[in-house]
């Protein structure tokens, strides 16, 4: 089952493993603002795959603002206090150049 259709679903008998991959991109696909240029984008935007092109794999993936081209860093506090998914977006320190 793709994820796109993994998450339009109405829900059905699932197994633990794909109730955990549709939570999972439920959460991706909420879009948050860019702390740069407050852009509101979610996760696979920011890092340029289509929802089905994207496999679940250890490692961070290249983020980078749609609007500003800022790179970002997808974030998950230890304590979630918003809706939107319960993450935000960091950015990543432009390092400088002597």
């Amino acid at each position: 089952m793709k994820n796109s259709e993994l998450l339009k679903t109405s829900n059905r008998n699932f197994t633990p493993e794909e109730k955990q991959h549709r939570y999972v991109l439920g959460c991706l696909v909420q879009k948050n603002s860019c702390p740069n240029c407050r852009y509101e984008l979610n996760f696979f935007e920011a890092i340029g795959v289509d929802i089905d092109d994207w496999k679940d794999k250890v490692g961070a993936d290249f983020c980078r603002c749609t609007a500003c081209k800022r790179e970002l860093t997808y974030t998950v506090p230890a304590i979630a206090t918003t809706g939107n998914g319960g993450w935000h977006w960091l950015l990543v320190p432009i390092k400088s150049e002597k």
